[in-house]
């Protein structure tokens, strides 16, 4: 799809029909692709049937059709994907995410956590949200093996044993899941993990306890702050030794190429003391830069010079002033 200068937007299969028939409605594709299991839940959404292409199972001798003429190569600002926000602070809202942006966050997150060829990367978040799209490409174009694990149908027992069946070298969770499953845990350590990766939530001290205690020593945890609109914002590795003031962990420094900003309703930064809204800049972005039913708040000035804005009443005051963002 991708490489036919398509833009993909992923469905997330545990979402209820209503959801995915917003989600349709608004994005109004050409097709949509379903194996045989959902298309009766593509239906539900509102696709009909001709608009439902089932891919047929691979044959044992293809014969394989003459070369294409391949298509134009998808430029950098080409929209690649278009994912839709979990609607936890309203109605969801889709979020534009070209070529560029894509590549960029899969830099940063392998520059800022040291992702390479030979590790094994667990997914469990869904392919429809940023972490999973953010997970799934930073593994495939650093050659790594993604390893997904289906945990709206299994949860989360038993997740330890494949771990370590399937030698997973990087652990990626919400801190919720990562929660859950350090629940399910008595004395085993995970050997074969080398970096535990939380994201989505806020992240606290008895997380990072869970890790020193069920990881070995030589394990690395890393707790990072992203959006679906920038990706990856700031990132914090710690060691086994790290001893974390608080209740809260914080999330660290702006990642490659970011700039995080606490600046007031005309875009100015703020005095120490006072409070305002995160803005976020990246120099990866066109000042164009804009995503799909842009909040209200952001302003022609905002776009001018491609930033995003997220309200401070989202986030806890203390997680910022733990990143530093909170003067």
């Amino acid at each position: 799809m991708l490489k036919a200068g398509k833009t993909v937007v992923a469905l997330n299969a545990t979402d209820p029909p209503a959801r995915l028939e917003r989600i349709r409605r608004d994005a109004a594709p050409e097709l949509v692709l379903a194996d045989a299991c959902h298309r009766d839940l593509a239906e539900r959404a509102g696709f009909a049937r001709e608009e439902i292409v089932t891919p047929a199972a691979p044959a044992r001798d293809p014969v394989r059709p003459a070369p294409a003429v391949p298509p134009r190569p998808p430029a950098p600002d080409d929209v690649a994907f278009l994912i839709y926000t979990s609607g936890s602070t309203g109605r969801p809202k889709g979020v534009i995410q070209t070529h560029r942006n894509v590549l960029h966050n899969v830099l940063r997150h392998t520059n800022g956590l040291g992702i390479d060829s030979r590790d094994r990367v667990l997914l469990l978040a869904a392919l429809s949200g940023g972490q999973g799209l953010a997970t799934a490409w930073t593994a495939l174009l650093n050659g790594a093996t993604l390893c997904p694990y289906p945990i709206m149908e299994r949860g989360v027992t038993g997740l330890a044993a494949w771990v370590a069946d399937e030698r997973v070298t990087v652990f990626a969770a919400s801190a919720s899941v990562f929660r859950a499953f350090a629940r399910t845990l008595h004395h085993e350590r995970l050997s074969t993990v080398r970096l535990v990766r939380l994201a989505s939530e806020t992240a606290v001290r008895g997380d990072f306890d869970a890790y020193r205690r069920h990881f070995e020593p030589t394990c690395r945890f890393a707790n990072t702050l992203a959006s679906s609109e920038v990706g990856i914002i700031t990132q914090c590795r710690l060691t086994a030794d790290a001893n974390p003031a608080g209740d809260l962990l914080p999330v660290g420094r702006p990642s490659e190429g970011i700039d995080v900003r606490l600046c007031d309703a005309q875009g100015d930064e703020v005095a120490p003391g006072e409070t305002g809204e995160i803005v976020v800049r990246s120099r990866r972005h066109k000042e164009d830069f804009i995503f799909a039913d842009i909040d209200p708040a952001v302003t022609d000035k905002d776009r001018r010079v491609g930033r995003s804005l997220y309200s401070i009443r989202e986030l806890h005051l203390q997680l910022l002033e733990a990143a530093g963002l909170r003067k």
